[in-house]
């Protein structure tokens, strides 16, 4: 047996319901949303470092192209192949297919006039210039002599009326590892950030639900009948939530305790008048007479019934109404021995610690009186009762409690057993009894959601199984069972 049952009287959870958890949906929620956002930032302060390293690899080739103009600067713009500019201070430059380059070509011509060593007879591409562009310079990427990607920078200058293009190029392979040991650092630190983010994200939909805990919490200690109304300081979202609650709850109660008045009216209003018809038809002596007796005992039998199932049926409707099992098969076990101590009766309890029955006190004893009374009844000399939880077959996977009750008397053929749970049948007219035991108890269980089955006990004789809502709010040590006998 699940020793879990109903521990601390919370109900078990349908895997349905994990896909509605509130806290669930805030945490994903902020998730995804953090997780958007970051990969955004993440790409924009890519894009924004790239272009920051850009800005300062193209400020360096520009240096070096307006070192190349300073050197031609002062030479013929005829003679431009035959000026020997050098590495201009880089050595790279001097490097064959080095992928580092300067080119200075006429312009519009695009005929290179003077390049550096390390192109070696080959020429760099130019820019393609937009129409209407008014500025000198000018920067991009075009694909080197080995086909490799090159970052350009371009001056147009004008010599005594000649037109050239100084461009100075060299690899990207720097700023492509830059921008790669950015990225990684930014994205360790992301994921960091991200880890940290959540766990706040947890903490704080945890902090902000928690009054929703101690609601919930509240309204199980009213449910198990600890306590008559909610109490605390809840916040102010939630506070409106609690007054409704504690008016629901009183007026609840005060709707059973005006049903059970009327229902107390309506009893003592119609029993006084069909007890005097009775008498009176019972004293006469015509056939009319007994007629009329006869259907006023049908009529007070039927009062009887419909006035027993709106109590029970108020009573159902009780919020927090909580009984122990325990205490009342104590009490019922002492008086049945009493009342059949000449006959040598034994009645031997059996009982799961901590149970308790989701209801009334007096629908439980008025049922478990009912069945005991009928097992002492037709019992030889043992009458065995046994209170446990049993796993539940509900939907919303409450915990039962099952209370047998079982004797070694002649027991009940199959084909008898639903005509003993009719109202007022009885199967043996020798042995005194109204015949509506078994039914009251079959109504009271059917009200609360329960059942009574009637089959063959161990014993040789019947057994009488009902099983209602449980409430288990003490988790059981071992042994399962208390073990009582007279």
């Amino acid at each position: 047996m699940d020793w879990d049952i109903g521990w601390r009287s919370r109900a078990t959870v349908h895997p349905a319901m994990v896909n509605k958890s509130l806290a669930a949906r805030l945490i994903v929620a902020a998730a995804s949303w953090s997780a958007v956002a970051l990969a955004i930032a993440a790409f924009v302060l890519i894009s924004l470092e790239r272009q920051t390293i850009e800005r300062r690899f193209d400020e360096q080739l520009g240096i070096y192209a307006k070192t190349i103009i300073g050197e031609i600067s002062v030479s013929d713009p005829e003679q431009l192949a035959n000026v020997n500019i050098g590495t201009i201070g880089e050595p790279r430059f001097s490097l064959p297919l080095h992928g580092w380059y300067w080119q200075i070509a006429t312009n519009p011509e695009h005929e290179p006039v003077n390049t550096s060593a390390s192109l070696v007879g080959e020429r760099l591409a130019l820019l393609t210039r937009e129409p209407g562009t008014l500025t000198n310079v000018h920067s991009g990427q075009i694909m080197g002599p080995n086909e490799d990607k090159l970052r350009v920078v371009e001056y147009d200058i004008v010599f005594e009326k000649h037109a050239f293009t100084v461009s100075v190029a060299a690899e990207t392979s720097s700023i492509d590892k830059d921008v790669a040991a950015f990225r990684n650092n930014l994205l360790i630190t992301f994921v960091v950030f991200a880890f940290g983010l959540l766990l706040a994200t947890f903490v704080q939909v945890k902090i902000g639900l928690r009054p929703l805990n101690v609601l919930r919490d509240a309204l199980g200690a009213i449910r198990i009948g600890e306590t008559e109304r909610l109490e605390g300081n809840y916040p102010t979202e939630i506070a409106p939530v609690v007054a409704e609650l504690n008016a629901l709850v009183t007026a609840n109660r005060e709707i059973v305790d005006r049903s059970r008045t009327q229902v107390g009216n309506l009893a003592h209003a119609l029993k006084t008048p069909l007890s005097v018809i009775t008498n009176e038809a019972r004293s006469a002596a015509t056939s009319e007479a007994q007629k009329i007796a006869e259907q006023a005992d049908v009529m007070r039998d039927q009062v009887n019934l419909y006035l027993d199932r709106a109590r029970m049926a108020a009573q159902r409707r009780m919020i927090g109404a909580v009984a122990e099992i325990e205490p009342v098969l104590q009490r019922l076990k002492r008086v049945l021995e009493r009342l059949n101590r000449d006959r040598g009766l034994e009645i031997d309890l059996r009982i799961e610690p901590g149970l308790k029955f989701r209801g009334e006190a007096q629908d439980i004893e008025e049922m478990l009186g009912n069945l005991l009374d009928n097992g002492c009844k037709w019992a030889r000399r043992r009458v065995r009762i046994t209170a446990e939880t049993v796993p539940s077959v509900l939907p919303d996977g409450r915990a039962m409690l099952s209370i047998a009750i079982e004797d070694d008397g002649p027991g009940l053929p199959a084909d008898k057993r639903q005509e003993a749970l009719q109202r007022g049948k009885r199967l043996d007219e020798t042995v005194p009894g109204t015949g509506l035991g078994l039914a009251i108890v079959k109504d009271i269980a059917a009200l609360y959601g329960g059942e009574l089955t009637l089959r063959d006990s161990e014993l040789s004789g019947l057994k009488a199984e009902l099983r209602l809502p449980a409430l288990v709010v003490e988790k059981p040590t071992r042994p399962k069972f208390r073990h009582t006998n007279s």
